[in-house]
C-alpha cells in the first residue's frame, strides 16, 4: 500500500463514523486525532499505534478576557466536544459541587 499510490484508497468519513467504519471492516486504518483509551481498546476491540504526531491543545477565547492560562477561565463557560478527552482539562476549572464535564 505505501509506496504504491495505486494500492491506497482514501475514504473520507465523518468523525462519528470512524469507530463503526473500523469495526465493520469498511476501512482498515483511521488517521485522525483520536486518543487511545482503555474503553476503546476493550469495548470497541480496536488497537492503537504508537503516536506518529504529538500536538498541543489550544484554547480560543475573546481577546478582552486576556487569558494567560486555562485556570484564568475559572467561573466562565467552556465548550468541550462530546466524546473528547479534553473533558479532564475542563474538570480542573469546576467547583466540586458542579456536574463534571
Amino acid at each position: 500500500m505505501f509506496g504504491d499510490p495505486a494500492k491506497l484508497k482514501i475514504v473520507p468519513i465523518s468523525w462519528a463514523q470512524r469507530w463503526p467504519s473500523l469495526q465493520s471492516g469498511d476501512i482498515d486504518i483511521v488517521i485522525k486525532a483520536s486518543g487511545g483509551t482503555l474503553s476503546r481498546d476493550t469495548e470497541l476491540g480496536l488497537q492503537f499505534s504508537m503516536s506518529y504526531y504529538l500536538g498541543t491543545t489550544k484554547v480560543m477565547a475573546h481577546k478582552e478576557l486576556n487569558l494567560k492560562s486555562l485556570k484564568d477561565a475559572q467561573g466562565g463557560t467552556i465548550c468541550i466536544p462530546a466524546g473528547n478527552n479534553h473533558r479532564t482539562a475542563g474538570r480542573c476549572l469546576q467547583p466540586e459541587d458542579r456536574n463534571q464535564a
